[in-house]
């Protein structure tokens, strides 16, 4: 379910608003049979109902516990056993096969994702009605007015698709609830039930069961990492949600349920305001129609606790409560049709709200009615057709729920399940939140009833609906405007108090957005990792094939442009667009934050708005289906002078080719203050900056990665600190926690690798981690900073990140206090993020900060700010960042009131950040009550400690939900600035090298021992190298062999610095072994063969060695050799490196074999006077094959051919040997049709053989 703030399950009163509403309510589509009765179709499932689960199925499962009364629940091991056993079932009682199921791929944790397709195409119908849902489907998309035309054509013969999900692991039912859904759709025989053929007649149902397995199996909300499925459709960082979207886009459901719990009654959504503006209003109208269906056949179960749903549009008021609110009428009265009221308690009336007054003495004034003007707190008009009523006193104003003024469960965001599904132009869907208030099995029964209420109601109005489907790409390709009057409209949702004011936040589209490359963008390889989602979501986005201009800026040829008149446009609006700001609006409160989640403002990449209508827009750009390359290497080439080389790092995905770099031994310095350079003008503090002996190794790893390195020539270095190494991080924690969470996802995706070298969020896929735990209560794990029996797990690391605000207790941990000091003593650095002070670092036993942090809060509901980068280039933290900048906000606006003494600003809110407007500051999301004192109020500041090393603090929290990656860039910079471990007195180290002899391979590599006398023996130092090679790949004796890169690491590696990267050696390289052998032959007695020079085997060559020729003779190989057996010997071989190997030759056979011949034929042939057959006769021809002694053959196989006059008849018959006969024979049929002419039987034994001929004549 969407979780419900920490309150826990809600009862919820039956709405008056129902009842004002006085809807007529659709009559229950069966009686009370399977599944109306709410109990299972086919057999139920598990030991409820007598099934035991599949052996070993429950072991290590949460669900273990929970296999008593009143409903045993399925552990998920079971999964692919009962799906296999429905099939199994079905086949068993003669039912066609309608279920396939797959592999989709794996969990945070490695489980299986499954996908279940049910697809009945047993009958004619059912085929056609398919195909023509294929044609479809791949219409939809690329010819949105092309699909709709054939729509048009099919009538209601056609499929439609409905997907069925479920994503939280505890909420168990709901999983069960699609099992039986499965089984039932799988193994029911056609004719037994009726809406199992309906549903089969007309749909494609499409189970991901489930989106969470890690969550079931572990009995969590969320999956192995801590992050809630539910709220990452649109960030998509774990591979459940990624396998969800692929999944969604391949088949475009037209209807969507994705299971929940728990609300009681159960709940069914109908979304509360406000809407998500990329969301065709549509929805809403198929979504309200089917809920009331929903409500109708709930209530027909008779089930204790079925009996009634909730629907928040409907049921809710603006806290998200049923209650009904009422004031006093103090005065009504009446001019023309208008009657104005006046309360005698202030009301939160706002025109177009609902109304029932009630009790006034003049009868008139007493109804139902929508409220027009809203004068003061206390007095609003509405409009009456009753004229002359006379002033009165008395009565009530209820305010009902209504949809007009139900809030805090909206569909404002896309990182729901529900929410992102409609933007794919579905026309209805919900999450059903089961009711938990009678045992798990009513639980179950409710999403099961939800399912097959739906789904009937999306059969009945299938036609309708996949026209909406299809006319939502119909509008969005053909850059249709929205209606501003799409809900006042539409009968439907009017008639059931919808209006345009308060529902329609549909959004004018701009033209386009730009993704610049080149000089307009930051980063290439953050726009890349922006277009890469882009494609992933079905946005359509094109390449500037040649430099445009436009507003006054020329984008390169590569820039990216994304056109909004495109079927996927609500995807790329709310991914590009800033957003809403819903402050100062009627919108209180919404159901979770962050209000605003801009892709193209908190994510690493620029993106440029193209305003609507822009006429002067006209770049000449071709549609892409994956990002290209983005440049880099050294800039202006490695042959330009160069002093030394720097880098801007400008985004976390940029950070690969750096760490790449240093681990390759390659140190860097980074840089206190600007400098200049000659090809990339000012660099700023933070820079980091490269020796000029490594340009070519820079040049590689900007290539390959898409990162420029600017030159500097004649410019003075700025004060720098040593990088040696990529800094490791401590993430400091109390205790090590059982489980993942955000923090660790944000942590892997910048520390974290694979074995390619990439950033890994997903934690189990991680090889090379450049963070991990330290537990500063730990006293005898091996991660725990008290524990006396393990060294000190701080000198395995240079910088903590933590947001602990107290130092460890020093009663209780003494050992973890000694070795935090001692970690701040030797440079360690320090950063932090969301903490109300600066606790951690004033409780040292010596302050390691003076004064006063205190971070102030303004309540609100997330969204996207600008802040003032202050420092600019000269902040090492955020120097290569612009002056303003996009800051994501989580939940609530945050800022620094007071810092500790030395502490420099980086970034801080504008000045008037307070002020209504995006122009001051807050540009979207839910700022309401907003607090003076974040006007100008510092977010991000770093400075020294007290023992001088480096701190950051943040004032946020950067890693919620893994949003804010344009922030993660503070911590990776932080990392680099801080860490100053590196840069303290370090004792010179000389490499000596010892090279290995080894047997020649065809290359230069070479395998080395490295060794110094300079390492003290009990310092954990290791020595590595990037490359060892031979001068040459030849074979020889004392060649010398270099070593380059050459690095040190482990935990006492910065106490020592290389006096060189290089070392040499010498070493033999000897021989192969090279072995080539003759193939063997064989030839007819009485012929020649004559050898090419290239029948042998060559074994122990190497890649780019070859033998072309060998010298090849043999005995046997004359034309007088008699049949037998001679050797065939090969010497002089000639080739390719043919020096490097000891060659040894090895004989091959040659084999001549007897001189054979074909006898004379057997009667009724004979070679004079050709005989006469009738057409249609079968003619016998037999012969004997003898050999050169006249002995004979039968063991060979020769082959018949039959021509007239040169033509052929027969081309190659096989002639078999008869034992009884002792001849070879072959019956030639011949055939009616055949000409009356004379025809030849040629028989052949191959070369070197004697064969024979002879005719014969077709007579009538």
């Amino acid at each position: 379910m969407r979780h419900l703030k920490g309150r826990g399950a809600r009862t919820l009163v039956a709405p008056l608003l129902v009842v004002l509403f006085a809807l007529v309510l659709a009559a229950p589509a069966f009686a009370l049979d399977p599944p109306w009765n709410a109990q299972p179709i086919s057999h139920g499932l598990g030991p409820t109902y007598g099934e035991a689960w599949p052996a070993g199925s429950l072991e290590g499962e949460a669900v273990a516990t929970m296999q008593g009364d009143p409903l045993a629940l399925m552990p998920w091991a079971a999964v692919p056993t009962l799906l296999a056993q429905f099939q199994a079932e079905a086949a068993a009682a003669g039912v066609p096969a309608r279920m396939t199921y797959s592999v989709l791929g794996q969990s945070a944790d490695g489980r299986d994702i499954y996908e279940v397709v049910i697809n009945a195409l047993e009958t004619p119908n059912q085929r056609r009605d398919y195909e023509r849902w294929r044609e479809l489907r791949s219409l939809m998309l690329s010819d949105p007015v092309e699909a709709q035309a054939r729509l048009a054509s099919y009538g209601d013969d056609v499929k439609m698709c409905a997907y069925q999900s479920h994503i939280h692991g505890r909420e168990y039912e709901a999983v069960d609830a699609n099992m039986q859904v499965i089984r039932d759709l799988t193994v029911t025989p056609r004719g037994t039930n009726p809406v199992v053929d309906k549903i089969l007649d007309n749909e494609i149902v499409v189970v991901l069961m489930d989106n969470n397995p890690d969550g079931r199996v572990r009995g969590t909300r969320g999956n192995v990492t801590g992050m809630d499925p539910n709220r990452d459709f649109f960030v998509q960082s774990q591979p459940e949600q990624q396998i969800a979207v692929d999944l969604m886009h391949r088949w475009l459901p037209t209807g969507f349920i994705e299971g929940h719990g728990y609300v009681n009654p159960t709940l069914i959504d109908g979304c509360t305001l406000p809407h998500n503006p990329g969301v065709d209003p549509t929805f809403y109208h198929w979504n309200v129609q089917r809920i009331e269906q929903n409500r109708a056949d709930f209530a027909a179960t008779e089930v204790p606790g079925l009996a009634s749903i909730v629907s928040p549009i409907r049921d809710w008021n603006e806290m998200g409560r049923t209650d009904v609110r009422t004031y006093t009428v103090a005065e009504a009265t009446q001019t023309g049709t208008t009657v104005t009221i006046t309360t005698a308690e202030d009301t939160i009336l706002a025109p177009e709200y609902m109304v029932v007054i009630a009790g006034v003495p003049e009868a008139g004034y007493n109804g139902t009615f929508m409220v027009d003007e809203v004068i003061s707190p206390t007095q609003f008009t509405y409009t009456t057709p009753t004229n002359g009523l006379a002033d009165s006193t008395g009565g009530t104003v209820a305010l009902p729920p209504q949809p007009n003024l139900a809030q805090t469960w909206d569909d404002w965001p896309p990182y729901y399940g529900q929410s992102y599904s409609a933007l794919l132009g579905g026309p209805d869907g919900s999450t059903v939140e089961m009711t938990n208030a009678h045992g798990r099995l009513v639980a179950k029964q409710a999403q099961y009833i939800a399912f097959y209420s739906s789904n009937n109601f999306w059969v009945d109005h299938k036609a309708a609906m996949l026209r909406d489907h299809v006319g939502t790409f119909v509008r969005g390709v053909t850059a249709a405007l929205p209606n501003p009057s799409a809900f006042d409209d539409d009968p439907v949702l009017s008639s059931r108090f919808f209006t345009d004011r308060w529902q329609n936040y549909a959004k004018r589209y701009p033209l386009a957005y730009i993704i610049p490359r080149g000089a307009p963008q930051r980063s290439e390889v953050e726009a890349n990792n922006l277009v890469d989602w882009l494609l992933h979501n079905g946005v359509q986005v094109n390449e500037a094939v040649e430099d445009f201009e436009w507003d006054g800026t020329t984008y390169p040829a590569g820039s990216y442009v994304v056109w909004m008149a495109q079927p996927m446009r609500g995807i790329a609006w709310n991914a590009l667009a800033a957003g809403v700001d819903l402050s100062n609006s009627n919108i209180r409160t919404l159901y979770a934050s962050p209000g605003a989640w801009s892709h193209g403002l908190s994510w690493g990449a620029d993106v440029v708005e193209v305003p609507e209508g822009d006429s002067t827009f006209v770049p000449d750009a071709e549609p892409v289906d994956e990002p290209s390359p983005a440049s880099g290497g050294v800039r202006g080439g490695v042959n330009a002078p160069a002093q030394w080389y720097s880098v801007a790092l400008k985004g976390v995905h940029e950070y690969p080719v750096i760490r790449s770099l240093l681990k390759q031994g390659v140190e860097a310095r980074l840089a206190e203050a600007p400098f200049e350079s000659a090809s990339g003008g000012t660099m700023p503090a933070g820079s980091l900056i490269f020796p000029a002996g490594a340009k070519h190794l820079l040049d590689a790893a900007g290539r390959d990665g898409g990162v420029w390195f600017e030159r500097s020539v004649g410019a003075a270095m700025p004060p720098t600190t040593c990088v040696s190494r990529p800094p490791r991080i401590a993430y400091l924690v109390t205790a090590v926690p059982a489980t993942q969470s955000e923090t660790t996802v944000v942590l892997d995706s910048v520390f974290g690798f694979d074995e390619t070298g990439a950033q890994q969020p997903v934690h189990r896929l991680v090889t090379d981690s450049d963070w991990d735990y330290v537990a500063t209560q730990d006293s005898d794990g091996p991660k725990g900073l008290n524990n006396p029996d393990i060294r000190d797990p701080l000198k395995d690391y240079d910088v903590i990140y933590t947001t602990l605000t107290a130092w460890p207790n020093a009663a209780n941990y003494p050992l973890a206090r000694e070795r935090l000091e001692a970690f701040f003593e030797r440079g360690g650095g320090f950063m932090t993020q969301n903490v109300t002070s600066a606790g951690f670092l004033a409780g040292a036993p010596s302050p390691l900060v003076r004064g006063t942090l205190t971070r102030t809060q303004s309540n609100a509901y997330g969204g996207i700010a600008f802040v003032d980068n202050v420092g600019h280039v000269t902040s090492p933290v955020t120097g290569s960042r612009p002056v303003s900048d996009a800051l994501f906000l989580p939940q609530h606006v945050v800022w620094f009131s007071s810092l500790p003494e030395g502490a420099v600003v980086d970034q801080r809110f504008p000045a008037s950040i307070t002020s209504w407007g995006a122009e001051n500051g807050f540009v979207a999301g839910l700022w309401n009550n907003r607090a003076a004192g974040a006007d100008s109020g510092p977010v991000l500041i770093h400075g020294d400690t007290t023992l001088g090393g480096r701190y950051m603090f943040f004032a946020t929290n950067a890693f919620s939900r893994a949003d804010g990656q344009r922030q993660w860039l503070h911590f990776l910079q932080s990392a680099l600035w801080s860490n100053l471990t590196d840069d303290v007195a370090k004792e010179e180290v000389t490499v000596t090298a010892t090279a290995d002899d080894k047997v020649y391979d065809g290359t230069r590599a070479a395998t080395v021992t490295l060794s110094s006398d300079d390492i003290a023996a009990d310092d954990d130092v290791t020595i590595g190298y990037a490359s060892a090679r031979f001068d040459s790949k030849d074979v020889g004796t004392g060649k010398t062999v270099t070593v380059t890169g050459i690095s040190l690491s482990g935990a006492d590696a910065g106490k020592y610095a290389l006096t060189g990267q290089t070392a040499t050696a010498t070493a033999d390289v000897t021989p192969a072994a090279l072995t080539i052998t003759a193939d063997d032959q064989a030839k007819p007695f009485g012929t020649v063969f004559s050898f090419a020079g290239t029948e042998f085997e060559a074994a122990g060559l190497v890649a780019g060695d070859g033998v072309s020729l060998v010298v090849l003779t043999s005995g046997g190989a004359a034309a007088g050799a008699l049949p037998g057996a001679y050797a065939i010997t090969p010497s002089a071989a000639i080739g390719n490196g043919l020096a490097n190997y000891d060659v040894t030759y090895v004989d091959g056979t040659m084999t001549v074999g007897d001189k054979l011949s074909v006898g004379p034929f057997a009667k009724p042939l004979r070679k004079a006077d050709p005989r006469r057959f009738r057409r249609g006769a079968t003619i016998r021809v037999a012969f004997k094959v003898k050999n050169v002694a006249g002995g004979a053959v039968t063991t060979t196989r020769p082959t018949l051919k039959l021509t007239r006059g040169g033509k052929v008849v027969i081309a190659a018959a096989a002639v078999k040997y008869q034992k009884a006969s002792k001849l070879y024979v072959y019956n030639l049929k011949t055939r009616a049709s055949w000409k009356l002419a004379t025809y030849k039987v040629s028989v052949s034994l191959g070369a070197g053989a004697t064969g024979r001929s002879v005719t014969f004549k077709l007579i009538r």
